[in-house]
């Protein structure tokens, strides 16, 4: 079952060993080169440092929790180097800014699909000034900083051949 990111961000993080609460969700941090999730960015309080969970210590997502290994797989998140770093670069996949590859906006995303048992996008959702789009992940060629560039023929699909009715005489 695909779950959007909007129904996860708040959601309780729990810790499967002692079932206990260890944070709620704040935000997800996306792998640049699959777009798989790296990793899960937990609420903060106030003077604590940002902490996270590596996408390989979650269990499941699913109900409006998110389960994960053990209260050891939270950690500051500059211990994780590479999900630091993109979660540095942006890598968020909300509020990027969505181009073809020739340079036209299409609008910026507002959520997206995801896949738990394989962690992966599988669509985002975009929305512009009039419109809203859904743009499947085969269509990103690259996230790059705070864009996400898409192939120029993103929304060509196979013509149907015409339905031909049969004529009452």
């Amino acid at each position: 079952m695909l779950i959007n990111y909007s129904k996860l961000i708040g959601s309780s993080v729990i810790e499967l060993k002692t079932q206990t609460v260890v944070g709620k969700a704040a935000d997800f941090v996306i792998h640049k080169h699959d777009l798989n999730i790296a990793g899960l960015v937990l609420d903060r309080a106030i003077f604590s440092p940002v902490s996270a969970v590596s996408a390989s210590d979650i269990v499941e997502m699913a109900g409006g929790m998110i389960i994960v290994q053990d209260s050891q797989s939270v950690a500051p998140i500059k211990e994780m180097v590479r999900i630091n770093e993109a979660y540095r670069e942006g890598f968020h996949g909300i509020y990027q800014k969505v181009v073809t590859k020739s340079r036209h906006t299409i609008g910026v995303v507002f959520d997206y699909l995801i896949d738990p048992s394989t962690l992966g996008i599988t669509k985002f959702y975009v929305r512009s000034l009039l419109h809203e789009k859904i743009i499947a992940s085969s269509s990103v060629v690259e996230l790059k900083g705070k864009r996400l560039i898409i192939k120029d023929d993103f929304e060509k699909v196979k013509a149907k051949s015409p339905v031909v009715e049969p004529s009452i005489v």
